[in-house]
């Protein structure tokens, strides 16, 4: 089993054969990554599965992307978004245009 602290996500080989979920869910993290990919927003997401917390989902993304804390000072939006979608196309995902929200997130 694997768990780290404040993780959003965990590993444990007796839920869902130990694929990679969120926290205190059954809900596969590649999930989150899957429906972005086929143009559902966070929120839509959100709302199907409700057993996921926002910030996790959020967190989820922002390790994803190489970043255990969102670094808006560090570099623009535009940067960002680049180096978001460059991991996401690593990934095996396309993200749509309206993918990126206002803050740096996905909404």
């Amino acid at each position: 089993m694997v768990t780290l602290n404040h993780s959003p996500v965990r590993s444990d080989p007796a839920v869902m054969g130990g694929s990679l979920v969120f926290r205190a869910t059954r809900v596969p993290a590649q999930s989150l990554l899957d429906y972005l990919d086929d143009g559902y927003s966070l929120d839509e997401f959100l709302e199907m599965f409700p057993s996921v917390d926002r910030e996790d989902a959020v967190a989820f993304l922002n390790l994803v992307r190489g970043e255990a804390v969102p670094g808006p000072l560090s570099e623009s939006r535009d940067e960002w978004e680049q180096r978001l979608r460059g991991v996401a196309t690593d990934c095996g995902v396309s993200l749509p245009d309206n993918a990126v929200g206002r803050e740096g997130i996905y909404e």
